[in-house]
This record gives structure tokens, sequence and C-alpha cells, in this order.
């Protein structure tokens, strides 16, 4: 399934949220309780739709108040779910699955006894909000040999930076289409850059099949996300079952860098609220990398106003983070995307003057220049 975004334990399955950036400044730490004393706690529970039948695959997620990370586990056949032992304390729970409204609950885990915390699940009319960006692709129709080249554009020009969901959660006209494209022709990895009227060549790839294809692609955007009835039939993945359904998420909460002590207001974890982009306060993650200590290191895509950081040390076990900022010969901040191991246990990357290495046991970097 899509919403497991990224496997970085073999033991247990941990996710980090791509949509959310962060990180304290150089020197900081931000730490995530791991929730109380010990004496932990189970629970437990079942989920059904309104007319009582039960309803697998659904995910169930629990926060803990005084936590920054995210833990969810989803129902098997009979929509019965178990969390892993969870330490005491006040926690959020809610269910969600494509298709029906969030149920939540708040309650106390106490230690002492398994919490047992049931769900009705109502149906949606309208829960476009809900779609990742595979689902709005697989609605697109590619009944006619126009729409299947179209789809190929919209495609491979609007779902390198973000997701489809990001463009088609939303419905324009064929003027709204053409405003929305002439912006996004301009626009570069740190969003737009403030005016229309640059030269092909100054356009990155993106932005030159926007400017080719402009006309025909407003056309078929207000066909399809228009305020006439559109040819689309919305197509959900089908919900985890068997083996599918048996992992546990984490997800973990990366602050704002320039807010160290602040989270994102929205980090797509509530599905009907739309997919979380740059628009509140975040960046996406790039690369996640364990190492034999189990210690994940996170890259981001780009380092901008929102990101003053190189790296960032995560530990799964506590949610402890702590950012490593490397300035260049230029002052600027060093930003680095793609990452790996070597047999030693190094970590490699790079920038585009250098290649860096990372002993993550003395947490030195040596930069290598050409």
């Amino acid at each position: 399934m899509q919403r497991y975004t990224l496997a970085i334990l073999a033991s247990v399955i941990l996710a980090v949220v791509t949509s959310v950036a962060g990180m304290a400044r150089q020197g900081a730490r931000t730490t995530a309780s791991a929730g109380g004393p010990a004496s932990p706690s189970t629970l437990m529970g079942t989920i059904r739709d309104a007319g009582g039948k039960p309803l697998n695959g659904v995910a169930v997620s629990a926060r803990a108040s005084d936590q920054t990370f995210t833990t969810s586990v989803y129902t098997d056949d009979k929509g019965e779910y178990v969390f892993p032992t969870l330490p005491r304390g006040d926690y959020k729970v809610w269910a969600q699955a494509v298709g029906f409204s969030t149920a939540r609950a708040d309650l106390t885990l106490d230690g002492a006894k398994a919490a047992v915390q049931a769900f009705t699940l109502n149906p949606l009319a309208n829960f476009e909000l809900q779609l990742t960006g595979t689902e709005w692709y697989d609605s697109l129709p590619d009944d006619t040999a126009d729409h299947r080249r179209l789809k190929q554009i919209v495609y491979v020009s609007c779902s390198d930076c973000h997701s489809l969901a990001v463009a088609l959660q939303n419905r324009f006209d064929e003027a709204g289409w053409r405003a929305i494209l002439t912006a996004m022709e301009s626009s570069v990895f740190q969003g737009y850059r403030g005016r229309t009227d640059f030269r092909d060549d100054e356009l990155f790839w993106q932005g030159q099949i926007f400017r080719h294809h402009k006309d025909e692609l407003a056309k078929y955007l207000a066909a399809m996300r228009g305020p006439r009835q559109s040819p689309m039939t919305l197509k959900p993945l089908p919900r985890p079952t068997g083996d599918a359904a048996r992992v546990v998420v984490t997800e973990y909460d990366f602050p704002i860098a320039e807010r160290p002590n602040e989270l994102a207001w929205f980090n797509g974890s509530d599905w009907s609220q739309g997919p979380s982009t740059g628009m509140h306060g975040v960046v996406g993650l790039h690369d996640v990398n364990v190492d034999p200590a189990g210690i994940a290191w996170v890259s981001e895509s780009r380092t901008t106003w929102e990101t003053d950081r190189t790296l960032t040390k995560l530990d799964p076990r506590t949610g402890e983070m702590t950012a490593f900022k490397l300035t260049g010969a230029n002052g600027n901040i060093v930003r680095v995307e793609q990452m790996g191991f070597d047999p030693s246990g190094n970590l490699w990357m790079h920038d585009a003057p250098s290649v860096i290495r990372l002993n993550p046991v003395t947490e030195t970097f040596t930069q290598f220049f050409q």
C-alpha cells in the first residue's frame, strides 16, 4: 500500500511521513518521550461499518499526548485490531479508511489492564480528499489514445515534486487550470519564482512540458476536474488483508527548523484533510538510511528557509532527533539527497562539488572535493 511510506527496520516496520519536514537547529535535540514510566498497556478493539459488518484493513492510529510520533495498526479479516504494548498515558486514537468518515476517541492507558475501543465508520459521500496520488492516477480514464497520452503527460509533469493528489483534489474551469499551469511552468523545487516571462531555456524540464502542452492540458484537466460532471471513476486501492495487514507503522513528526519547538499544523495523518504539502510549513524528506545500531539518518529534498540543517539523526526507539548543519565554502548550508552505507558502516552522501563521508559512531563528517 502506498500509505506504508518507508520501512526502516526489519523487526518492526517503521514509516517516516515524507510530507513532514523538520528537525531542530544544529546542536538542539527534539525528543519524543517514551510516554511515562513502565507498566505498558495493550489497546485492542473491533471496527464495523454502520450496518454492523466488520471492516478489514482499517488503519487505527494512537498517539500519546507527550509524544511526537504516531503508532498505527490495521484490522484483520474479522475487523479486529491489536496494538503492541504501549506506554501508559493519555492517547488520541482514530480509525480511518477511504470512503468512510474518521472515527475518534480520547482514552487513558493505565498500565493495569487492556483498553478496548470499538469504532463504527460511517460511509462518506465525497472521499476525494482521502485519495492518494496513485488512486487519482488510476482514476484518470485511458479509454482513448488521447486520454492515455494526456494522462501520461500529467503524470510525468505533475508528480515529480508532489503526488497527483495535490493537484487533482481541486476543481477549476479551463481558465483556472491554465492559470495554474502558467504558475507551475515558472516554478522550481523551491516554489514559484514570482514571474512567468522566463525564456524556454530558463525553465525546468517540467516547465517546458507545461508550456508546450498548456492549452491541451488546461482543456483536459477542466474536463477531468472541472465544474461539470467528470468522466473519471474514482478507484480507491483495496484495503490490506492477510499478512499485508499484520504490520506496525510508526510515523515521526519532524519539527519545523525555523521554529524548532513547533510542529507543522497538519502532517497528513488525517486522510480526510487531503495531502500534506509545503503549504503547511513542511518540506519533503528524501532518503532514510539505517546504520548497524538501528539509528536512522534522514536527508531532505531541498534546503530553503524552511530547513536549517543538512542531515538528521533519528532514534526510532525514543523519537529523539539531532540535526546536523554543514556549511560550505560559500557560506551556504550543504544540501544532500542520495545517501548510502559502505561495508565499513560509513554513510556516504554528496552535494554538487563534493562527496561527504559520515562516521555514525563518532558523528564526524569528512568532505572530499574533486
